[in-house]
């Protein structure tokens, strides 16, 4: 078991700063009260510092987590809050529970480490709908580590307990070290670039740089063409934030993109960087993976571009990676196809007839259905982009279908509430049908079924397209 010893230091008393040498973090816990220091449980990964105790009548826990970012792809301090939440997701779904999702996740602007911003995850844990304790998960990144700090009340903390915790997440985390560029520096970029181009690249092409208002592009394209592109994916960044707006947090990076010269050079960097096989690979146009954009040179205004620049955005800064495969390419797919490509959507309205002796249950279950569709795994990813826009394949139909439900939502009855949605959808876990329809039921106060009723009576309806 790997565990980052190296940074394990002897307790300090319980009010003391912790500092963990070195790495510029230091922890101050005078806004908990006493909390009493204890030593680290061996068995438990990454686990740096443990205390405990008492505060406002509640039993208070407090651990330090300490991760190696290069083994766990941690790029940005939202990561780490991410990383834990799919942790406890996990436990749940062995035990057979509701996955856990948190109930808040924002920004923490501050010193809070190489990267200057931290993160926020915040659970109110109910039993029915009374409070029965609190968790937050702070996360963040130091140049060679992430962190967390999280705490768990039981019962739920007073107003106070919660006032003090706050102030303890605000105050009382620090960072005294050197900051990233939010730019990238060069030796990052050409660390980047050696440790992802293909070997090939490698060997033949000299990396070249741009930086745009919103990505650091690393290419071996010629200087005007990438630069074009550069112009054409910062315009995708502004369209995609005008249907599904965001601040910018100060201290985030550039987003990075990967752009090749030829569609052989993307294929390779996917069998690198990704594991696929080259047939797989051979079927993309281009993939956000991570806090990264590959792709290959191809028209600055190819769908494939703001389509992935959508999955980018909603990993890096939206933080709405939930809801499903439906949500995830529905959201994108609604960026990049044209209004009047969704109009075969229309034909899923309308009901097919039952055959002579065929019961009323075979005549629905052999009907399209959102319940059916929310609980697909994969939209059966990793089409080539022209195939979507043919129809008759099942492929291109559940990215279009995927895309009129995102439609639906903003132009039609529940318009007033779209962005309620998005954030509700794309905070649960992925095809929990059970979360989905909380949901739904707590926006619109329909269940998946009424859902699909009032989707169906939009798309009978809908006769021209919608400007997005």
């Amino acid at each position: 078991m790997l565990r980052p010893l190296s940074l394990l230091l002897a307790l300090c008393a319980p009010a003391a700063a912790q500092d963990w040498s070195g790495h510029g973090l230091s922890l101050s816990l005078e806004a908990l009260g006493e909390l009493e220091s204890k030593a680290p449980d061996p068995e438990i990964d990454y686990l740096a510092g443990f205390w405990h105790g008492q505060l406002e009548g509640a039993s208070l826990k407090l651990e330090l987590f300490v991760i190696p970012r290069a083994a766990h792809g941690l790029n940005e301090p939202s990561d780490l809050v991410d990383l834990t939440e799919v942790s406890l997701a996990n436990r749940d779904r062995r035990a057979k529970r509701p996955l856990f999702a948190f109930d808040e996740s924002k920004p923490l602007t501050g010193a809070y480490g190489f990267i200057s911003y931290g993160w926020l995850g915040l659970d109110v844990k109910r039993q029915d709908t009374k409070p029965v304790g609190h968790f937050w998960c702070l996360g963040g990144i130091l140049e060679q580590h992430g962190y967390t700090v999280e705490i768990t009340s039981s019962p739920a903390l007073n107003e106070a307990g919660v006032a003090a915790v706050e102030r303890f997440l605000k105050e009382g985390v620090r960072y005294d070290g050197e900051v990233a560029d939010t730019k990238w520096s060069d030796d990052e970029i050409e660390a980047r670039w050696q440790r992802q181009a293909p070997d090939k690249v490698l060997e033949d092409s000299k990396l070249r740089v741009v930086r745009s208002k919103h990505y650091v592009i690393l290419t071996n394209v010629g200087k005007g063409t990438s630069k074009s592109f550069g112009k054409k994916i910062d315009e995708a960044y502004e369209k995609i934030r005008e249907i599904y707006p965001f601040e910018d947090i100060e201290g985030q990076r550039l987003l990075p993109i990967f752009y090749f010269n030829t569609p052989d050079q993307y294929f390779e960097w996917c069998v690198k960087n990704l594991k696929w096989k080259i047939e797989k690979a051979r079927r993309s146009g281009g993939v956000s993976s991570g806090d990264v954009y590959s792709t290959y040179h191809q028209a600055t205004n190819a769908p494939v571009h703001i389509h992935e620049a959508t999955h980018q955005i909603f990993k890096n800064r939206l933080r709405l990676g939930g809801g499903g495969s439906w949500f995830q390419e529905g959201v994108a797919e609604y960026m990049s196809a044209a209004a009047n490509e969704l109009g075969i959507v229309k034909n899923l309205t309308k009901e097919k007839k039952a055959k002579r002796g065929e019961t009323e249950k075979e005549t629905r279950d052999k009907n399209f259905s959102l319940e059916k569709f929310f609980a697909l795994q994969s939209m059966l990813f990793s089409i080539d982009p022209e195939e979507r826009k043919k129809s008759g394949s099942v492929a291109s139909e559940n990215y279009t279908v995927a895309a009129g439900v995102i439609e639906f939502v903003r132009h039609g009855k529940y318009k007033d509430r779209f962005l309620d949605f998005v954030h509700a959808i794309g905070r649960v876990p992925r095809s929990d049908l059970p979360a989905i329809e909380k949901q739904l039921q707590l926006l619109f106060d329909r269940d998946i079924q009424g859902f699909d009723e009032d989707f169906m009576e939009y798309w009978t309806k809908r006769k021209k397209p919608r400007k997005k």
